[in-house]
C-alpha cells in the first residue's frame, strides 16, 4: 500500500558528488515502480507498477497518490496519447503486450501484443503512434495506436530499454543497460554516445530543446539519475542526484527546477537547485533588487542600510537589466528578447561588455540578432558584469509614465518558456528646475555682477527649487568665496524630511535671508539640486543657477 508522506514528514536526500539537487521521497510502498510519464496539461505523473499491476497517479495540486488501473499484468512503460483534447495513457506490460487505458476510469484496453519485452515507450501524438524499447530481442518497435499494427524498424540491438527520440522521429535515442546509443532511422547508423553506463533505464529529455537527456541508472544500494549533453562532442554525462535503490525512470515537471523520479519502492521528487526556487529572470535594476521596485508605482526603495539607499525614486537615463541568466538556462533558456509595455516586438540595444579570454578580458560587443534576440550566455563564458541583460534607454518612453518591461526566454529552436521576469518603472526624463530669481539687498535688487560698497551685511534670496513631477530630491543654496570658502544659506531634502509622502516638489518660490560672514570679497552664490530619478546606480537629474556679486564694506572683514 502507498503511503503519500505530509511536507513536515518528506524523506530528504542530498546529491552526492552532482550539484546542490535535493531528493524528496513522495510516496512509499510502491510494487516495483517502472515507467513514468508527465502530463503538463493536467499537472499529474502517470507511473507503473510492476509487482502490484497496477498504474497510479500523483496529482501535482494535492499532492495525492491514487490507483488508476489494476489487474495489469506487470505493467513497464508508459506514454500518453493526445488526441482531440484528451489524453490517453499507453501502458507496456512484461508479456509482451500494450494496452490503452482511460484517463478516469479504470478499463484498459489490449492494443497489441508480441512485442517481446516491452519497456519505454514514447508517443507520437500527430500522428498516433508508439514507439516501443524491446529489451528481450534488441528490437524498436513502430505501433499503430488506433490499429494495433506494429513494425520492427530497428533490430539486433544489444538490449532496448530507454527510449527517447528525436523532434521529427527521425532519430532514436536508446540506453541498453551500459551504453546510450544514437540510432538514426533513415540511414539505420547506429554510434554509441555513452558508455560506462551503470544499468541504465528509463531517458526522458532534459530540455525542449531536446540537447540533453536525463538517464536512471537501476543501481544498488543508491540510484543515480545522470544528465547528458548531447550538445558536446563528445556527448558528455554528469551525476545530477543520488535516489532510492533501483532506479528505474525520470520525467520532467512544468516547473523546470523539478523532476519526478520512480524508484523500485518510492516515488520522489528532485528539486534541481537545491530545494530553491529559480528566482527571478530580473534580478536588479542597476543596484536596485527588483523586488524591491513596487509594481503599482513603478518607484524603487531600498532599505536604509544597503549601501545604495533610494526611496520612491523613479527611473531615468538607461537603466541597466541585470538578468539571473543560471536560473535561465537550467529552465532550457538559449535566447531571450526584452519587451516594453506588452509590445510584440522585441526591443533592441547594443553594448559593450568585456569577456575574458583565458587570460585578460577583451571588450566584447552584445547585440541582438536581426529580429531582436539576445543569446543566453554560455555557462562557461566569464563577463566582467555577468548579469548584464540589457540597457533601456528611457528617452524613448514617455515621461512621468510607469512602463512595464518584459523579459520572456526561449529554448535552443526560439520555442517560448514559461520563465518570463517583469519589472515596472516610472519613468522621469526631465530634471529639476533651480532658479536664482532675484537677490535684494537692504530692500533692492541687485543686478548682474553687482558691487556692494554700503549698507548691511544683509541680503535676501528669492529662488525657485521645483522638480513638476513631484520628484525633487534635494536642492542647497551656497555662498562661496575666496579660495575654498563657503556657506549654506539653506537647503532641503526628501529623506528624512518630506518622505512621508511619495512625492515632493520642493520650492516655488521661497525667500531666505542671509547675513554674509565675510564683506570684503567676491561672492559666487549657487543654487543646485538633484530630481529623486535613478538609473539604479545613482541620480541622474542635476540642475543649477548661480550669480555673482563683489562685496566690500566699509570696515568688511571675512571670518575664514
Amino acid at each position: 500500500m502507498k503511503v503519500l508522506r505530509l511536507a513536515a514528514a518528506l524523506a530528504l536526500f542530498i546529491a552526492t558528488g552532482a550539484s546542490a539537487a535535493t531528493v524528496t521521497t513522495l510516496a512509499t510502498g510502491l510494487g516495483g515502480g517502472y515507467g513514468s510519464a508527465f502530463n503538463p496539461t493536467t499537472q499529474q505523473l502517470f507511473f507503473t507498477e510492476y509487482s502490484a499491476g497496477e498504474v497510479s497517479r500523483f496529482d501535482v495540486a494535492t499532492g495525492t497518490v491514487t490507483t488508476v488501473h489494476t489487474g495489469i499484468p506487470g505493467p513497464l512503460g508508459v506514454d500518453i496519447l493526445y488526441v482531440s483534447g484528451s489524453f490517453y495513457p499507453y501502458v507496456t506490460t512484461g508479456d509482451g503486450r500494450l494496452f490503452k487505458t482511460a484517463p478516469g476510469s479504470p478499463t484498459h484496453n489490449e492494443v497489441t501484443n508480441g512485442l517481446g519485452t516491452p519497456h519505454q515507450i514514447v508517443i507520437d501524438s500527430a500522428n498516433a503512434v508508439g514507439y516501443i524499447a524491446d529489451s528481450s530481442s534488441g528490437t524498436l518497435w513502430k505501433v499503430n495506436l488506433f490499429g494495433g499494427q506494429k513494425t520492427p524498424i530497428a533490430t539486433g540491438l544489444t538490449s532496448a530499454v530507454g527510449l527517447a527520440m528525436s523532434a521529427d522521429f527521425q532519430t532514436a535515442y536508446i540506453s541498453d543497460g551500459t551504453r546510450l546509443v544514437k540510432f538514426d532511422l533513415k540511414t539505420l547508423a547506429r554510434t554509441t554516445l555513452v558508455p560506462g553506463l551503470d544499468r541504465a533505464y528509463r531517458l526522458a529529455w532534459a530540455n525542449d530543446a531536446r540537447t540533453a537527456l536525463y538517464v536512471a541508472e537501476r543501481t544498488s544500494p543508491i540510484g543515480r539519475i545522470r544528465r547528458i549533453d548531447l550538445a558536446t562532442t563528445p556527448a558528455s554525462s554528469a551525476l545530477v542526484a543520488d535516489v532510492p535503490s533501483y532506479a528505474s525512470s525520470v520525467a520532467r515537471a512544468l516547473d523546470p527546477d523539478i523532476l519526478y523520479e520512480v524508484s523500485e519502492g518510492s516515488l520522489n521528487q528532485i528539486r534541481l537547485s537545491g530545494g530553491m526556487p529559480l528566482g527571478p529572470v530580473i534580478t536588479r535594476v542597476g543596484n536596485i533588487p527588483s523586488t524591491n521596485i513596487d509594481a503599482a508605482t513603478g518607484l524603487a526603495t531600498t532599505d536604509p542600510t544597503y549601501f545604495f539607499y533610494v526611496k520612491n525614486a523613479s527611473f531615468g537615463g538607461t537603466p541597466h537589466l541585470m538578468l539571473n541568466f543560471p536560473a535561465i538556462r537550467r529552465a532550457g533558456g538559449a535566447y531571450y528578447s526584452v519587451h516594453v509595455d506588452g509590445s510584440l516586438t522585441p526591443s533592441k540595444a547594443v553594448w559593450n561588455n568585456y569577456k575574458w579570454n583565458g587570460s585578460t578580458f577583451v571588450l566584447t560587443q552584445v547585440a541582438p540578432d536581426g529580429a531582436g534576440y539576445f543569446k543566453v550566455p554560455a555557462s562557461t563564458d566569464t563577463w566582467a558584469i555577468p548579469d548584464l541583460g540589457f540597457i533601456l534607454d528611457t528617452r524613448a518612453l514617455s515621461t512621468n509614465v510607469k512602463h512595464t518591461v518584459t523579459v520572456k526566454t526561449y529554448n535552443a529552436t526560439f520555442g517560448e518558456l514559461a520563465t518570463q521576469g517583469q519589472v515596472s518603472l516610472l519613468v522621469d526624463n526631465t530634471g529639476p528646475t533651480m532658479q536664482l530669481s532675484q537677490i535684494t539687498h537692504d530692500g533692492l535688487p541687485l543686478d548682474e555682477c553687482a558691487l556692494i560698497t554700503s549698507g548691511s551685511a544683509d541680503l535676501s534670496f528669492t529662488f525657485i527649487a521645483f522638480d513638476p513631477q513631484g520628484r525633487l530630491f534635494n536642492y542647497s543654496l551656497v555662498d562661496r568665496w575666496g579660495h575654498g570658502h563657503s556657506a549654506v544659506i539653506t537647503s532641503d531634502q526628501y529623506l528624512g524630511a518630506h518622505d512621508a509622502s511619495t512625492t515632493w516638489a520642493g520650492v516655488n518660490p521661497t525667500t531666505v535671508n542671509y547675513t554674509l560672514s565675510c564683506t570684503s570679497c567676491s561672492h559666487s552664490f549657487t543654487l543646485s539640486g538633484y530630481s529623486n530619478t535613478t538609473d539604479g546606480f545613482g541620480l541622474i537629474h542635476f540642475s543649477s543657477d548661480f550669480d555673482h556679486a563683489a562685496i566690500y564694506l566699509p570696515g568688511g572683514s571675512c571670518r575664514l
